[in-house]
C-alpha cells in the first residue's frame, strides 16, 4: 500500500523527488529459507491472525487490490529481496522492481525469499533475470542491508512503510494518499519541522 500510495501522492503533488529505497527488514532473524507463514503468525498474534488481516484486506479492497494471504505459505527472510532492490536502484529500475515484488508477494503469494523467484521477478520488471541471478548468487549488498537496518533503527524507525524527506523528516505508517501528498508539498515548501 505504501508504494502505491507514494506513487499516487507523487503524481498528485507535482513534487519532483528522487526515490531511494532503504533496506529495512521487519523480521531480520528469520532463517534464510524463511518459515511456514501460518504458525509464524500464530506465534506472533495468537488465534487473531484472521482478525489482524481483516483491516489490511479492507483497505486493499477499497483501492481495488486483493491481498491473497491464503496463497502465502512462507514468511520469507527478505535479505535477498533487499539486496536485489539495492541492485535495481543502481540500474535505475527500483520502482518497477518494487511494484513487481509487492504484487508477487501480496497478490500472488510468491515466496520473496527464493532466489530463483526473485531473479524471475526482476526479469518481469524489465531487468536482466540472468544478471539478477548472478547478483543474488553473490553476497553483494548484504552489508549495506545490515547497515541500513541498524541506522534506521538508531533513528527511531521500527516499521514500514516509512517515508523520509531530505534524510531528516519521516512520515511513518500506511498513510492515505492525501496525507502523503500534503507531506510532500510541505517538504517542498520547507514547512516540515
Amino acid at each position: 500500500m505504501g508504494e502505491r500510495h507514494l506513487e499516487r501522492a507523487l503524481a498528485e503533488s507535482g513534487v519532483e523527488v528522487e526515490v531511494r529505497w532503504l533496506p529495512f527488514r521487519l523480521n531480520p532473524d528469520l532463517p534464510a529459507s524463511g518459515v511456514p507463514r501460518r504458525p509464524y503468525l500464530e506465534s506472533k498474534f495468537g488465534p487473531r491472525v484472521q482478525a489482524a488481516h481483516a483491516p489490511l484486506e479492507a483497505v486493499a479492497a477499497a483501492e481495488g487490490w486483493r491481498f491473497r494471504f491464503d496463497l502465502m505459505a512462507t514468511e520469507p527472510n527478505m535479505l535477498d529481496a533487499h539486496r536485489l532492490m539495492l541492485w535495481a536502484q543502481e540500474q535505475g529500475a527500483v520502482m518497477a522492481l518494487a511494484r513487481r515484488l509487492f504484487d508477487a508477494h501480496w497478490e500472488e503469494g510468491l515466496d520473496l525469499g527464493d532466489r530463483a523467484t526473485l531473479a524471475e521477478l526482476a526479469g518481469g520488471a524489465g531487468l536482466s533475470a540472468g544478471e539478477a541471478a548472478n547478483h543474488l548468487a553473490s553476497d553483494a549488498g548484504a552489508r549495506e542491508v545490515d547497515a541500513s537496518q541498524a541506522a534506521l533503527q538508531r533513528a527511531g524507525i521500527h516499521g514500514v512503510p516509512c517515508f523520509i524527506l531530505d534524510g531528516r523528516t519521516a512520515a511513518q505508517g500506511a498513510l492515505p494518499v492525501e496525507a502523503l501528498t500534503d507531506f510532500l508539498k510541505r517538504g517542498a515548501e520547507g514547512k516540515l519541522d
